[in-house]
């Protein structure tokens, strides 16, 4: 119980938890993600893109969508690179759809 607000730690597989943030909105669980490969996209697109099977949040923001889209150009490293700061911006100071919390080295 911390201000007021019961809280309940369980541990879960990725497919239960899923199952029960389908019939619980006040669900909050932590999740992890490891990039295959060094590049925003792998983060950005695949996880925070409205129509993206891992946007588990389900985040939806327009604006969000065309600056990673925009961003797709692999021929304008400067470019998109501005592109995924601005989206990340948008994350992470607009809409607060991703806190992070900690990561590993």
């Amino acid at each position: 119980n911390f201000l007021g607000i019961e809280v309940e730690v369980k541990a879960s597989s990725l497919a239960a938890g899923a199952a029960m943030e389908a019939n619980n909105p006040d669900l909050f669980w932590l999740w992890g993600w490891a990039a295959d490969m060094n590049d925003p996209q792998n983060f950005l697109a695949e996880l925070f893109q409205t129509d993206k099977s891992y946007n588990w949040g389900k985040t939806s923001n327009p604006e969000f969508d065309k600056l990673v889209k925009l961003a797709d150009n692999p021929s304008n490293p400067e470019f998109r690179q501005r592109k995924y700061i601005e989206a990340e911006r948008i994350l992470t100071e607009i809409d607060f759809a991703l806190i992070p919390l900690y990561h590993t080295p």
